[in-house]
């Protein structure tokens, strides 16, 4: 038990001695600086207070340099006041001009630019960045050329290189990578931006990986998400649930719905199909993709309606003439549903400017949903039938329309 106590109390006091040390030879250091410069201060090791240009190491709880530094500070408390090279460790930390070299803290400040590495809960910089900033919410009030690592990222002019966080923003261009939740440029952007909402003021160039990915002006690249939207002109590909573009040049967007205000292709269509003698469809997209939406009605069935959804392109042949491949899924209304698939190959005549008739063969696959009920619709015509067993049937026939687009 003695010697427990013995090793303490001689560990306390080897303690005392080495920072009694460090406060001695840091008091003399500065007051042979003083005898020099002629300029007084105080050194505590509680409060340290301490003339320009006092290059060597500063530690106590609160430290303030006075004019221009290049040293390290290390206390609860470090302030320069003029422009800073070296490292500052505290709680807070600020630099009065500019900053080269780190700051590690729970707030870092400084008010002019600063070139290197911020680590703390709150980083600010009152001009440029070059470097990183690394913490809770990071903000660079001119440029950024580097990277922003936190929870909200934001750089007040433009950004070039990285913003990861939660939230991330940049007043004007964007060149390099946002990857959060939400992420945003006021200008153009040049990269890449993944989270669930990603938006650019003007045009992107590069791509975006999200929910909602937003370009208000132009976009060359790539938009894949649920909802992509396109201000103006499209020159990439959209891939999402919901695509939308004011005009395409050379492009294409692939989704469920697809709206393309110029360049696009939006059409309704009357048919004759095997199944259903009476279908409305509405197609949208692009000629080289669009998706269609057909509701079907016949008279003779039990269940008389159907509804189905599916993809098609338009190829030009020369002339009038396109070819029109289609594959199309539809459903009946029962207890037991019955489906619907068929790959429609077609020909198409333009006979008028918005006017065409389309007709050709089609191979059609009948399935009866329900182990107990093996009753199975039968087309009207059919050039080929097979009836596979007691819930499916194959069967070769043909479709007829007529569509108008607009």
């Amino acid at each position: 038990m003695c010697t427990k106590r013995t090793n303490t109390h001689m560990t306390t006091t080897l303690f005392r001695a080495i920072l009694s040390a460090v406060f001695i030879l840091q008091a003399t250091i500065s007051f042979a600086q003083d005898s020099t410069q002629k300029r007084t201060h105080f050194y505590t090791g509680v409060y340290n207070e301490l003339p320009e240009y006092s290059n060597f190491p500063v530690i106590g709880v609160v430290n303030i340099c006075n004019g221009n530094q290049h040293n390290v500070q290390m206390g609860f408390t470090n302030v320069n006041q003029k422009n800073f090279a070296g490292a500052q460790i505290g709680f807070t930390n600020a630099i009065g001009g500019k900053g080269k070299g780190s700051q590690v803290g729970f707030a870092n400040v400084c008010k002019d630019s600063f070139d290197g590495a911020a680590i703390g809960f709150v980083n600010l910089a009152g001009n440029r960045t070059d470097g990183a900033q690394i913490g809770f919410v990071n903000l660079s009030r001119s440029y950024l050329n580097g990277a922003q690592v936190g929870y909200i990222n934001v750089a007040a002019t433009t950004a070039e290189g990285a913003q990861i966080g939660f939230v991330n923003a940049c007043r004007d261009s964007l060149s390099g990578m946002q990857v959060g939740f939400l992420n945003a440029a006021g200008g153009k952007a040049d990269g890449v931006q993944v989270g669930f909402v990603n938006a650019t003021g003007r045009s992107m160039d590069g791509g975006q990986v999200g929910f909602v990915n937003v370009a208000a002006d132009s976009l060359k690249g790539v938009q894949v998400g649920f909802v992509n939207a396109t201000g103006k002109h499209l020159n990439g590909a959209q891939v999402g649930f919901i695509n939308i573009a004011d005009s395409i040049s050379k492009g294409i967007p692939v989704g469920f719905i697809s709206f393309v205000r110029k360049g696009g292709f939006k059409a309704i269509e009357a048919s004759y199909m095997e199944m259903y003698p009476f279908n409305l469809a509405f197609k949208t997209g692009v000629k080289a993709f669009y998706t269609t939406f057909v509701g079907s009605y016949n008279p003779d069935l039990k269940n008389k309606f159907a509804l189905g959804a599916g993809i098609g392109s338009n190829i030009a042949l020369g002339g009038n003439f396109f070819f029109n491949p289609e594959a199309l899924s539809q459903v009946t209304f029962e207890k037991h549903p019955q489906q619907i698939v068929s790959l429609n190959t077609l020909i198409g005549f333009t006979f008028a400017k918005r006017l065409s008739l389309i007709a050709g063969p089609d191979l059609v696959w009948l399935h009866k949903d329900g182990e107990n009920d093996n009753t199975l619709y039968k087309p009207n015509t059919s050039l080929y039938y097979e009836k596979l067993d007691a819930r499916n049937s194959l069967h070769i026939s043909a479709k007829a329309a007529f569509r108008v687009t607009f």
